[in-house]
């Protein structure tokens, strides 16, 4: 398993790093992880559209998004994630 670091080095090539704040993208992989994704799921999830999505609904201001838009996203539009699906179309040749 690998630490929330390792996996936000992973991932801060997402589409939507920049919108949220560091603080904030750690937290949403610990959200994840506390929801028992996996280490792929993760990844996957955080590279997906669901994250822009996510901020597209936050409340905070451009850079400064957290888990708590992720949260809300998947709660306010009770979000089931087809993981296998997003796992299935994700590129992990930076993330092995």
């Amino acid at each position: 398993m690998k630490t929330i670091q390792e996996l936000f080095e992973d991932t801060e090539i997402g589409y939507s790093f920049d919108r949220y704040s560091p603080s904030g993208w750690r937290g949403c992989i610990r959200l994840l992880r506390r929801n028992g994704y996996t280490d792929r799921g993760i990844y996957a999830i955080m590279l997906s559209k669901h994250m822009r999505w996510a901020a597209d609904n936050g409340y905070q201001k451009y850079g400064h998004h957290n888990s708590k838009c992720l949260e809300r996203y998947l709660a306010h539009y009770n979000v089931v994630l087809n993981v296998e699906e997003l796992i299935a179309g994700t590129n992990f040749s930076t993330f092995e």
